[in-house]
């Protein structure tokens, strides 16, 4: 392999050509990477994917906090966690039973969520207040909207 005689030259990677060429890479900590051009390409792939995924997750939560907020005499709480492969979304009823109604809601969100955001599967339910902690772990989930002590029906909001 040649050096390059300039660092304002592009180096190009063609996987049909050096897919199984091997680059050695040098970073600044004197580490040296020896990659072939097709992980090399499979490592951007995967930086821009992973970029890409994050903006969808982001403009999913943006669209939950609205859906929420329109619905705010049904949903008390909503708590996002990843689970595996999947995003489970958990919603907590402003009443103390099953809402059916809200159920009915649920189930037409979990389809525009797979449908209108490239996040992969989505687990849409709906847990009682007080119950939150039994389906969550709530050192992983992360509340999308409501308060946390309503949400989560902690036993000083109850009282």
């Amino acid at each position: 392999m040649t050096a390059m005689s300039s660092s304002s030259e592009s180096a190009h990677i063609f996987q049909s050509r050096d897919g199984d060429r091997q680059f050695i890479i040098h970073p600044e900590n004197d580490e040296i990477i020896v990659s072939t051009g097709k992980q090399i390409i499979q490592g951007c792939q995967l930086s821009i994917s992973v970029a890409v995924w994050l903006d969808e997750l982001k403009s999913m939560v943006a669209h939950l906090q609205k859906w929420c907020s329109e619905r705010s005499a049904r949903v008390s709480g909503c708590y996002l966690e990843g689970r595996g492969s999947k995003i489970l979304l958990l919603f907590i009823p402003t009443g103390t039973r099953f809402n059916f109604d809200l159920a009915d809601e649920l189930a037409v969100l979990n389809r525009e969520l797979v449908a209108g955001f490239n996040i992969g599967m989505v687990e849409v339910g709906q847990i009682p207040a007080g119950d939150v902690d039994r389906f969550l772990d709530l050192e992983k989930a992360r509340l999308v909207y409501g308060n946390s002590s309503e949400a989560s029906g902690s036993v000083a909001a109850q009282s």
